[in-house]
């Protein structure tokens, strides 16, 4: 009789069970009837109440402005799975599982996403609104339900999740909200969502999206950009569809790294895509060519980085590795000493140890036009800190030090040579700084070979005259001075006789630039602009004063200049 009694009570409280769950209707599902068959719509939309349909909330209006839209941005609809013998909150889908993307088709841009709706929301006659926000304006209109197709992914008991796919207008502002309602028996709820208020009943409403204008929150992705830890960029916008997320402007950059999607959140109403970039030191450790500063200005090498979003495409400007080129003047390279903290943007260092940790040790590598790479150290002896403590030594060169005075020795034969630091822990490559170029800049002078001023007759060397050069639209004289120059620079010019058939021996007098020569040094020039090359005239002139010796028909006379270009000295005084 106990044991009737107690089926007896558990027959009554299924059966109480049923009665409540038939009552409360949609507002009680359960989780553990899963259906994964997957079905294809198009939703269609009706201006009439649809006679047919078995519904309690009949469809409001005649036409869709008579749906009192959001007029600005509204709380989001989230949805939610729950658990078994609890409803799932009808709403968008956004978590690790539940991407917003976006991709695109020729000329359509399309918004991709999962959101709870009721199992037979295919049969339903929803309308579609998108609110758009741009320069603080507001403005709405209706999105034609032909733009909008959804696909079952799941089925619960009574609700579904569905993969929704919208055709996005062009013209749909720096950012909008996608609303929609639907207040039919296979509907929406007047309530909805996880947090939603009932300010607007049967509709559902997605996170704020990013549209013409995005906004980037970089971390590490700025000018002490490195190679060898992840970095991330978060972007106002949905996800990109598609393997070609962010793309950099370098091949071997490109090479070393992998994008991957991080997360998506709702921050303050606002949908967030976060993208980790991972990049691997090992791959471009011994690359020396294409990932060189662009001038001798940039610490690092400028890149740009596109993260593809079909709608607005952003760019992200960075300079990867820090190092600026060392650009000297062999002039006072004896009392140089050169230190390559100078070199290191002021960030960077600071950079690798908040994000890799202390007690990282580098080593500096050179390497020749042949690309060998080699440690500095063991080839240089006297250079300092070639190796030590990242962020408290300092690698640096002695005044004449064996290395610039090897580099001076392979610039003047044409050869560049590169260095570059790496950087570890316990052994491990975990870092690099770019390569750069090692260049000890010396002025040149150019002057012509020969200044020609044809044959003179005898009578004007005896009666005397002024003649200009034949040659005179190809004499010039060039400087180029190192771009690192500090002083102002000076040719100075002066003859040497060259015996009985010197033109100085027939009272002649040679000018260039103006100024008369003679065996005594002149100036005849003065260049102070630094890492120019400066190409002159030099008005070559040459006067006879009067000669009455005899002269012998044919007789060639000459002259020889001697040059000399050096640093100008500036002597001032004062009381």
């Amino acid at each position: 009789m106990l044991r009737l009694r107690e089926n007896g009570r558990s027959t009554w409280m299924w059966l109480l069970l049923g009665i409540i769950v038939a009552m409360l209707g949609v507002r009680y599902v359960y989780a553990d009837n899963i259906d994964t068959s997957s079905t294809t719509s198009s939703i269609t939309t009706s201006t009439t109440a649809n006679s047919s349909s078995a519904s309690s909330s009949p469809i409001v209006g005649a036409t869709s402005s008579a749906i009192a839209w959001p007029t600005e941005f509204a709380q989001w609809t989230q949805g939610e799975k729950r658990g078994v013998f609890s409803y799932n909150p009808y709403g968008y889908m956004v978590d690790s599982n539940n991407l917003i993307s976006e991709s695109k088709d020729g000329n359509n841009i399309y918004l991709k996403f999962n959101l709870i709706a009721f199992g037979s929301w295919d049969k339903s006659q929803t309308k579609f609104y998108i609110l758009s926000k741009t320069n603080d304006q507001y403005s709405g209109k209706d999105l034609n339900s032909d733009n909008v197709t959804i696909n079952k992914v799941t089925s619960y008991f009574r609700s579904a999740l569905w993969e929704v796919k919208v055709n996005i207008p062009e013209d749909s502002g720096d950012e909008f909200q996608l609303c929609m309602y639907d207040n039919s028996s296979t509907g929406f709820y007047e309530t909805n969502g996880v947090a939603d208020d009932s300010t607007y009943k049967y509709m559902l409403i997605s996170p704020v999206i990013g549209w013409h204008q995005i906004s980037v929150t970089r971390t590490n992705v700025s000018r002490e950009y490195y190679v060898g830890e992840s970095s991330n960029l978060t972007f106002s916008s949905p996800a990109v569809q598609g393997d070609s997320i962010i793309t950099v402007n370098n091949n071997f950059f490109k090479n070393a790294s992998t994008v991957v999607v991080g997360a998506q959140t709702v921050d303050s109403n606002v949908l967030k895509t976060s993208y980790t970039i991972y990049s691997d030191a090992e791959a471009i450790e011994n690359q020396i060519e294409g990932l060189l500063p662009l001038n001798n200005d940039d610490y690092g090498l400028r890149a740009t980085m596109t993260y593809n979003l079909p709608s607005a495409p952003q760019k992200t400007e960075f300079f990867y590795g820090g190092l600026r080129n060392i650009v000297l003047d062999d002039t006072n390279l004896s009392k140089t000493t050169v230190n390559t903290k100078d070199y290191l943007y002021g960030k960077y260092v600071d950079t690798i140890i908040s994000d890799i940790g202390s007690n990282l040790t580098y080593t500096w590598y050179y390497a020749t036009s042949d690309n060998e790479i080699k440690e500095v150290g063991k080839d240089f002896s006297d250079t300092k800190n070639s190796t030590g403590i990242l962020g408290s030594d300092w690698m640096s060169f002695p005044e004449s030090s064996s290395f610039l005075k090897y580099v001076a020795t392979q610039n003047s034969e044409n050869k560049k040579v590169y260095l570059m630091m790496k950087i570890r822990f316990g052994g491990d490559l975990k870092a690099l700084t770019n390569p750069i170029l090692v260049q000890i800049q010396t002025p040149t002078l150019k002057v012509p070979d020969k200044i020609d001023f044809g044959n003179i007759p005898v009578k004007n060397i005896y009666n005397g005259g002024n003649f200009e050069s034949l040659t005179k639209n190809d004499d010039n004289l060039s400087v180029s001075i190192p771009s690192v120059s500090k002083n102002a620079w000076q040719v100075s010019a002066s003859t040497e006789e060259t015996g009985n058939n010197s033109i100085a021996k027939l009272n002649g007098q040679l000018n260039i630039f103006g100024k008369n020569l003679t065996t005594t040094p002149v100036e005849v020039v003065s260049v102070d602009e630094a890492g120019k090359t400066v190409n002159l005239p030099l008005n070559a002139k040459v006067t006879f004063k009067g000669y009455h010796n005899p002269l012998a028909a044919g007789t060639s006379f000459t002259e020889d200049i001697n040059w000399n270009l050096s640093p100008k000295t500036t002597v001032s005084a004062s009381e």
